[in-house]
């Protein structure tokens, strides 16, 4: 039933075939002809840092009475699952196909994903990561002189609880189409110098019947550039405006070693913006329409080879668990076929409690940073920097 379907296009085919069928009958389920509808379900994966992002899903629930956070009540599965995914073969439109669900109509308050606590073999972990640079006494795999670590991702607050996720709509004889991106980049993080390694999963709910794709390339092949669709939203005469929500990224990806990439997009404008260490970044501003695809948004990156290393300590932090958003953002930027004054994320990072140090290229940038309650600024970084404190003590 579960299988890697390679992109949207294929997803939706599948999805709207299927469709084709239960409204004539076919498909299972137990609800009543013409009072059901269904549910298509899909995962992806933004770019991370990591060789093996491995996590275990159980099952997927959906709620159609609770709508408070505390509410336990009410749950349906609706897809179970004994299978550990890895998330680095789901990263630039790969899509993990979950299936079909014929579920009642109406409007669906939350949706969770419940991750299995315990390995399924020959995994020995049910979530765990695989990272490179280990010492040989932790780990060998790969060739000869290759070291790696596994490394077990320990799931804050445990796994039962689930992650809850999106609210949705499922309509008479209709499917509703839904992928849920999970970030591993901004889910893992490593917890100070204990060795531990924590996953709270950040997910992002796409709704594929109205997305548009890319399928486009970087000049020269050039291979691991951080694409991101952004939008650019200027500061307006409010004083409880919040500084993270001038640059909101919709969606990412990273080019291949070929220099292709490819990126789930909604329909708007955006500033899409490529990224990669010893190039300058690069600006185009993407007119995204309703289901289009859209083949021309290339790349040709200009070298860069100075850079400035911002650095300082994370503090404040409710617990060891939880993580500051970082957002390292460059102004006036001359977005190519769009505004020539606009502010764009060149960097993020997702740290605890302690160091943190982001290298980017030589420039002038403003450094924004969230506990998802007090947002700290710090303008006009043009050099490397130390002592960049991030106090987010109450």
């Amino acid at each position: 039933m579960f299988k890697v379907i390679r992109d949207l296009g294929c997803f939706l085919a599948v999805s709207l075939m299927v469709m084709s069928l239960v409204s004539c009958g076919g498909g299972g389920g137990g609800g009543t002809a013409g009072t059901t509808g269904t549910l298509s379900l899909g995962l992806t994966d933004a770019p991370g840092d990591y060789q093996h992002v491995w996590v275990t899903i159980k099952e997927i629930q959906v709620n159609k009475a609770a709508e408070e956070e505390g509410d336990d009540s009410g749950w349906l599965t609706v897809f179970t699952m004994e299978e550990t995914i890895d998330l680095k073969t789901l990263e630039n439109g790969e899509i993990f196909d979950f299936g079909l669900a014929e579920l009642e109509i109406g409007h669906y308050n939350q949706m969770r994903l419940i991750l299995a606590a315990d390995p399924v073999a020959p995994h020995p972990f049910a979530n765990y990561l695989v990272i490179e640079g280990a010492q040989e006494e932790e780990y060998v795999i790969g060739e000869p002189g290759e070291y790696y670590a596994i490394k077990e991702l320990e799931v804050p607050g445990g796994v039962e609880t689930g992650i809850k996720i999106h609210k949705f709509e499922i309509e008479e004889q209709g499917t509703t189409a839904l992928v849920l991106d999970f970030d591993a980049k901004t889910s893992v993080a490593k917890i100070g110098k204990s060795g531990k390694w924590h996953l709270k999963p950040n997910i992002k709910v796409l709704e594929t019947v109205q997305n548009s794709i890319g399928d486009n390339a970087i000049a020269d092949s050039v291979g691991g550039v951080n694409v991101s669709a952004q939008i650019y939203t200027p500061e307006p005469a409010d004083p409880s405006w919040d500084p993270m929500d001038e640059v909101t990224v919709e969606g990412t990806a990273e080019s291949d070693d070929d220099g292709y990439y490819k990126i789930f997009l909604p329909p708007n404008t955006y500033n899409v913006v490529a990224t990669k260490d010893g190039f300058i970044p690069e600006c185009l501003e993407v007119q995204a329409e309703f289901f289009e695809d859209l083949k021309d948004v290339d790349f040709a990156l200009e070298a860069e080879p100075e850079t400035i290393t911002i650095s300082g300590v994370v503090s404040g932090l409710a617990t060891d668990t939880d993580t500051a958003q970082l957002s390292i953002r460059q102004l006036d930027v001359a977005c190519v076929g769009g505004a020539t004054n606009v502010t764009i994320e060149v960097a993020s990072d997702r740290p605890v409690n302690g160091d943190y140090s982001i290298t980017v290229p030589a420039g002038i940038y403003d450094l924004v940073a969230t506990d998802g309650t007090t947002t700290l600024e710090l303008e006009g970084l043009n050099a490397d920097t130390t002592g960049q404190n991030l106090d987010f003590t109450p």
